[in-house]
């Protein structure tokens, strides 16, 4: 479940509120609209799970459009994968992905707002320079706020191309901002999905099998379902792909339709794959990039690809693992090595350098709302990073062997 909501109207606007809302918006591209007043909204695509994206998402497009961020609201994007593409948080991707695609709205809608400033003073567009929501021509003197240039705007040409700033041109990335929500969060404004209530409404846990791969064998549901409050415990069917292989395929998001009636003119399906190797992973993306629509009329587009390689079990990799379990060993705990379903940066370093993931406190539930950590659980595992931390040559396989550690 993701923590966004399609209910609230994820308008973030705290000391924005004391300026005067706009007359009226300009819509200047799909990623912003800029008021009469000068204040300008900035939609963010991805949903907030977290790690800010709704705050640092709009800081991307407000750096290349040069404006004051106190000038700034946030609203959250609606869901249109034509216009904003995958819509999704996680795997680290969010910004990785939108880096230029958020500045360019930015830059563009600079550009525009440069041109229309232009076209108005009768000067050439190269003369006018921009700062902090303002448009001048120093050879004449003459100024004006983007909201005055922001109708004018509108209807000029997207660019196809537009310069972006050079990473010391930068005011307000890589500069902290405040959470655009934080005061909504804390104050338990904001609402998430799982704050969504209905009468008569029942809500659902799930529990999934301890490792990845593992299959339900058999339940006894009568203690669970004598509890009080409990209506049913109900079976999931898992639809087999290859769990021998480690490889599952799963359509998990479908979007589109007007009504359930009518044949939808657009409709977007979300895949997620999983898989152990690149060989596989090179397998699955190739059937289905090439994929083909099978009904007369229809067309299908495909985007996407591996957001991160998968973590294999490289010999680097196994080394650590191996100085790790001694390492245990010395301190009395029972490491195990398991495969997991999910994916972090760990992936990626993995293949650079030696990596070893759920190094964590121990705890389960993992984004689900029952989730949990051990407190005792402190100490052992800030001891063994630590000395895995300052373990040496653990590169060298007969070292890693022999190595005697006395926690």
């Amino acid at each position: 479940m993701l923590g966004f909501s399609w209910f609230a109207s994820c308008q973030s606007k705290t000391a924005k509120e004391v300026l005067a809302m706009p007359d009226e918006w300009f819509e200047i591209n799909a990623f912003l609209k800029i008021g009469d007043n000068g204040l300008a909204t900035i939609y963010t695509p991805n949903p907030e799970f977290g790690q800010n994206v709704r705050t640092s998402m709009p800081m991307l497009v407000a750096e290349e459009l040069d404006m004051d961020w106190n000038n700034v609201l946030v609203e959250q994007a609606p869901f249109h994968p034509s216009k904003y593409g995958f819509q999704f948080t996680g795997g680290s991707q969010g910004i990785r992905n939108r880096w230029e695609p958020l500045r360019m709205a930015g830059a563009s809608a600079r550009y525009m707002l440069k041109k229309a400033a232009a076209q108005s003073w009768q000067v050439p567009m190269e003369e006018v320079t921009t700062a902090s929501g303002m448009l001048y021509h120093k050879p004449s003197g003459k100024s004006a706020g983007y909201g005055e240039m922001a109708s004018a705007a509108a209807k000029v040409p997207v660019p196809e191309e537009v310069a972006l700033k050079e990473v010391d041109e930068f005011k307000i990335i890589g500069k902290s901002q405040k959470n655009v929500d934080a005061k909504d969060i804390l104050t338990g404004k904001s609402m998430f999905g799982s704050d969504y209530d209905k009468e008569g409404m029942l809500i659902a846990m799930i529990v999934h099998p301890p490792a990845f791969g593992m299959t339900l064998e058999s339940i006894d549901d009568s203690i669970s379902k004598a509890m009080p409050g409990i209506r049913d415990v109900l079976t999931i069917k898992s639809y087999r792909n290859d769990f021998e292989k480690g490889i599952t395929v799963n359509v998990g998001m479908i979007q589109g339709g007007s009504s359930a009636n009518v044949i939808a003119e657009e409709s977007q399906a979300v895949v997620d794959v999983r898989v152990h190797n690149m060989d596989d992973a090179s397998f699955i993306e190739n059937k289905i990039l090439n994929l083909k629509p099978k009904h007369t009329g229809t067309s299908l587009q495909i985007e996407g690809g591996f957001g991160r390689p998968p973590m294999e079990r490289t010999a680097r990799n196994q080394r650590l693992w191996t100085l790790a379990k001694h390492i245990g060993q010395s301190m009395h705990l029972e490491l195990e090595q398991v495969t997991a379903g999910g994916g972090s940066d760990g992936n990626t370093t993995s293949l650079y350098t030696a990596t070893l993931d759920g190094l964590g406190t121990v705890g389960d539930g993992a984004h689900a709302r029952h989730e949990f950590i051990f407190k005792d659980k402190f100490i052992e595992r800030t001891t063994l990073l630590a000395m895995l931390l300052s373990a040496k040559d653990i590169e060298d396989e007969k070292t890693v062997e022999s190595k005697k550690i006395t926690a």
